[in-house]
């Protein structure tokens, strides 16, 4: 049976937000989480919960935040689109 995990990665984080990792660095940063620098830093399952609210639509959030609110606007990523590639017969796979 697989361990239960306590923790997230902020990768794991912004990609379940719809943000690039840095910008959730860039938050944690601003309101002054220690050991939280890059994508692989490790966040606790509470944390992980305040950061989903910060970045979330919604007004009614109960997490504390003392520096500035996230632009939601700014910051949502786009999904890229993949170009073709095409095979030596001609076609595009």
């Amino acid at each position: 049976m697989a361990k239960k995990s306590t923790t997230l990665r902020v990768h794991q984080i912004a990609k379940e937000v719809g943000v690039q990792s840095k910008d959730v660095v860039a938050k944690c940063e601003a309101e002054g989480i220690p050991n939280i620098t890059n994508h692989m830093s490790t966040v606790s399952i509470g944390l992980a919960e305040s950061i989903r609210q910060w970045f979330s639509e919604g007004a009614d959030t109960t997490s504390v935040e003392t520096a500035a609110p996230v632009n939601l606007d700014a910051l949502q990523v786009r999904a890229q689109k993949r170009a073709r590639t095409r095979t030596s017969a001609g076609t595009t796979a």
